[in-house]
């Protein structure tokens, strides 16, 4: 399965810890919102709060999309995020926003209910406890996620995953693959003041946004000079960081720096993700550009794109 899988497996366990902190509520709609965001690209309507706006009254998440990928719904649907025991809470939550929502509104949407716990009992299993909600006909439909689902879910996108195990969970990402939040921390802190991503594109802004163009874009490939394999990350960064918003939420969520040849090979399995290669893993930038953009590390640096 490789190291990255036995890493991640390990984290169901410590989703119930986090799920014990105070601010677990929050980071969790963080994290769902980065999931969502990266397993659809059609969103009509996306509002999923967090920080001191998650504590607005109203709905975890708002979502509207046209297809249904992965553990999210096609059309409209309400989000509800708890950290409660499983089984209980997910029946208290949905019978206070059964009571809550004009019938209207409930024909239209499909109600999820997220949890960072497992599903606590074995007399019902989470298939039942959803039929019996749609049996009764409030909701367009009903779908209950529970940590183990959450778990496959970061599974499938091992870059949010990197991301959170550091950050929040508190656990140690894949030996040899960074998040682009992770990277930036570690390379600018290096300096007295940080550096900014202003002053790492200086007057190359031209050359940032035709990477981000082919990160974004079909099959092609160009040559990105720099004088270090440490500048040519760094550049790549704090293109993703200063592009527009959506494409940097876009970029971010699946973007990895790729430093060890392990990481690459079980990575080189991976689609729909970028990866920037250096050191070790630059000698499998070709497995890995067969399915992602990938632009190895070099002085003198290929950009490898789908």
């Amino acid at each position: 399965m490789g190291q990255f899988g036995v890493a991640i497996g390990g984290v169901n366990s410590t989703l119930e810890v986090w799920a014990t902190r105070m601010n677990a509520r929050d980071m969790l709609m963080a994290m769902l919102a980065d999931l969502i965001r990266t397993t659809i690209d059609d969103a009509t309507r996306f509002r999923f709060p967090s920080g001191e706006v998650g504590q607005l009254r109203g709905w975890d998440g708002d979502l509207e999309t046209t297809d249904a990928r992965s553990y999210v719904p096609a059309g409209k649907s309400k989000w509800e995020f708890g950290t409660g025991p499983g089984a209980a809470k997910a029946t208290a939550d949905y019978e206070k926003r059964t009571g809550q929502t004009p019938e209207a509104e409930m024909a239209e949407n499909t109600l999820v209910l997220v949890n960072l716990g497992s599903w606590d009992t074995s007399k019902k299993k989470i298939p039942e406890w959803e039929n019996d909600r749609r049996q009764e006909g409030k909701w367009k439909d009903v779908k209950y996620l529970d940590g183990v689902q959450l778990v496959h879910w970061l599974k499938d996108h091992p870059a949010i995953a990197a991301r959170y195990a550091r950050n929040v969970l508190r656990t140690a990402p894949q030996e040899g693959a960074l998040s682009t939040d992770e990277y930036w921390e570690e390379f600018s802190t290096q300096f007295k003041p940080a550096l900014n991503e202003k002053l790492v594109i200086a007057g190359r802004q031209n050359e940032a946004d035709e990477l981000i163009a082919k990160f974004c874009g079909p099959a092609d490939s160009f040559m990105l000079g720099a004088e270090t394999s440490e500048e040519v990350i760094a550049f790549a960064v704090a293109a993703i960081r200063l592009a527009a918003p959506i494409v940097r939420d876009s970029l971010e969520s699946k973007t990895l720096i790729v430093r060890t040849q392990t990481a690459a090979r079980f990575f080189a399995m991976n689609t729909g993700l970028v990866f920037i290669a250096m050191g070790d893993a630059e000698s499998l930038v070709g497995a890995l550009g067969k399915k992602c953009p990938t632009p190895p590390a070099s002085e003198e640096s290929q950009i490898r794109c789908k």
